[in-house]
Protein backbone atom coordinates (compact mmCIF):
# COMPACT_ATOMS: atom_id res chain seq x y z
CA UNK A 1 0.00 0.00 0.00
CA UNK A 2 1.46 3.34 -0.95
CA UNK A 3 1.76 6.06 1.62
CA UNK A 4 -0.86 8.06 -0.32
CA UNK A 5 -3.44 5.29 -0.25
CA UNK A 6 -6.72 6.11 1.42
CA UNK A 7 -6.90 4.78 4.95
CA UNK A 8 -10.01 3.56 6.66
CA UNK A 9 -11.09 6.08 9.30
CA UNK A 10 -10.86 5.05 12.89
CA UNK A 11 -14.26 4.12 14.25
CA UNK A 12 -15.46 6.55 16.87
CA UNK A 13 -17.43 5.46 19.85
CA UNK A 14 -21.08 5.95 19.08
CA UNK A 15 -22.76 8.68 21.09
CA UNK A 16 -25.47 7.45 23.44
CA UNK A 17 -28.98 7.80 22.13
CA UNK A 18 -30.63 10.82 23.69
CA UNK A 19 -33.39 10.07 26.10
CA UNK A 20 -34.69 10.82 29.53
CA UNK A 21 -35.71 8.47 32.33
CA UNK A 22 -37.74 9.40 35.39
CA UNK A 23 -37.44 7.78 38.82
CA UNK A 24 -40.10 8.56 41.40
CA UNK A 25 -39.64 8.21 45.16
CA UNK A 26 -42.39 9.70 47.30
CA UNK A 27 -42.47 13.48 46.78
CA UNK A 28 -39.13 13.36 44.91
CA UNK A 29 -38.69 12.87 41.18
CA UNK A 30 -35.30 12.20 39.58
CA UNK A 31 -34.98 13.19 35.94
CA UNK A 32 -32.09 11.35 34.26
CA UNK A 33 -31.29 12.71 30.79
CA UNK A 34 -28.93 10.73 28.55
CA UNK A 35 -26.71 12.20 25.85
CA UNK A 36 -26.43 15.91 25.23
CA UNK A 37 -28.18 18.67 27.15
CA UNK A 38 -28.15 21.41 24.55
CA UNK A 39 -30.31 23.74 22.48
CA UNK A 40 -32.13 20.78 20.91
CA UNK A 41 -32.84 18.81 24.10
CA UNK A 42 -33.22 21.54 26.75
CA UNK A 43 -36.88 22.24 25.81
CA UNK A 44 -37.69 18.54 26.22
CA UNK A 45 -36.10 18.47 29.68
CA UNK A 46 -37.89 21.72 30.55
CA UNK A 47 -41.27 20.15 29.66
CA UNK A 48 -40.49 16.99 31.64
CA UNK A 49 -39.55 19.06 34.71
CA UNK A 50 -42.74 21.13 34.38
CA UNK A 51 -44.85 17.97 34.02
CA UNK A 52 -43.30 16.52 37.19
CA UNK A 53 -43.87 19.76 39.08
CA UNK A 54 -47.48 19.87 37.86
CA UNK A 55 -47.94 16.25 38.96
CA UNK A 56 -47.23 17.38 42.54
CA UNK A 57 -43.59 16.48 43.04
CA UNK A 58 -42.07 18.98 45.48
CA UNK A 59 -38.44 17.92 45.07
CA UNK A 60 -36.96 17.66 41.59
CA UNK A 61 -33.49 16.23 41.04
CA UNK A 62 -31.72 16.50 37.69
CA UNK A 63 -29.14 13.71 37.40
CA UNK A 64 -26.33 14.69 35.00
CA UNK A 65 -24.29 11.48 35.32
CA UNK A 66 -25.40 10.21 31.88
CA UNK A 67 -25.09 13.57 30.14
CA UNK A 68 -22.13 13.69 27.75
CA UNK A 69 -22.23 17.40 26.84
CA UNK A 70 -23.92 20.52 28.12
CA UNK A 71 -24.06 23.90 26.38
CA UNK A 72 -25.35 27.30 27.43
CA UNK A 73 -28.99 26.27 26.78
CA UNK A 74 -28.59 23.43 29.28
CA UNK A 75 -26.88 25.73 31.75
CA UNK A 76 -29.67 28.31 31.42
CA UNK A 77 -32.28 25.60 32.04
CA UNK A 78 -30.54 24.53 35.25
CA UNK A 79 -30.11 28.11 36.49
CA UNK A 80 -33.75 28.93 35.68
CA UNK A 81 -35.02 25.95 37.68
CA UNK A 82 -32.61 26.74 40.53
CA UNK A 83 -34.25 30.17 40.88
CA UNK A 84 -37.87 28.99 40.62
CA UNK A 85 -40.05 29.37 43.67
CA UNK A 86 -42.75 26.85 42.73
CA UNK A 87 -40.87 23.74 43.89
CA UNK A 88 -39.60 23.12 47.38
CA UNK A 89 -36.20 22.03 46.10
CA UNK A 90 -34.42 21.69 42.77
CA UNK A 91 -31.11 19.86 42.99
CA UNK A 92 -28.54 18.55 40.53
CA UNK A 93 -26.43 15.39 40.72
CA UNK A 94 -23.09 16.35 39.11
CA UNK A 95 -22.02 14.84 35.83
CA UNK A 96 -18.61 14.02 34.43
CA UNK A 97 -15.74 16.43 34.73
CA UNK A 98 -16.35 17.60 31.16
CA UNK A 99 -20.01 18.33 31.95
CA UNK A 100 -19.18 20.08 35.22
CA UNK A 101 -16.63 22.32 33.50
CA UNK A 102 -19.32 24.74 32.25
CA UNK A 103 -20.24 25.63 35.84
CA UNK A 104 -16.63 26.52 36.63
CA UNK A 105 -16.02 28.47 33.44
CA UNK A 106 -19.19 30.53 33.95
CA UNK A 107 -18.66 30.92 37.74
CA UNK A 108 -22.13 29.49 38.43
CA UNK A 109 -21.06 26.43 40.45
CA UNK A 110 -22.09 28.12 43.71
CA UNK A 111 -25.53 29.01 42.33
CA UNK A 112 -26.61 25.39 41.85
CA UNK A 113 -27.67 22.98 44.62
CA UNK A 114 -25.37 20.04 43.79
CA UNK A 115 -26.13 16.84 45.69
CA UNK A 116 -24.74 13.32 45.63
CA UNK A 117 -26.87 10.41 44.43
CA UNK A 118 -28.35 10.00 47.94
CA UNK A 119 -29.54 13.61 48.09
CA UNK A 120 -26.86 14.94 50.44
CA UNK A 121 -25.08 18.15 49.46
CA UNK A 122 -22.12 17.48 47.23
CA UNK A 123 -18.66 18.29 48.49
CA UNK A 124 -17.67 19.48 45.04
CA UNK A 125 -15.43 22.49 45.32
CA UNK A 126 -13.89 24.60 42.60
CA UNK A 127 -10.56 23.11 41.60
CA UNK A 128 -7.56 25.39 41.48
CA UNK A 129 -5.24 24.98 38.58
CA UNK A 130 -1.67 24.09 39.39
CA UNK A 131 0.89 26.41 37.96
Amino acid sequence: MSRFARRTPVAHRAAPRPGCAVRRDGATAHLVPRGELDLATAPVIERRLADLRDAGFRVLVLDLRRVTFIDVAGLRLILRWTQRGDVVRFAVIPGSRAVQRIFGVTATRGDVDFVDACGARSRERPRRRSR
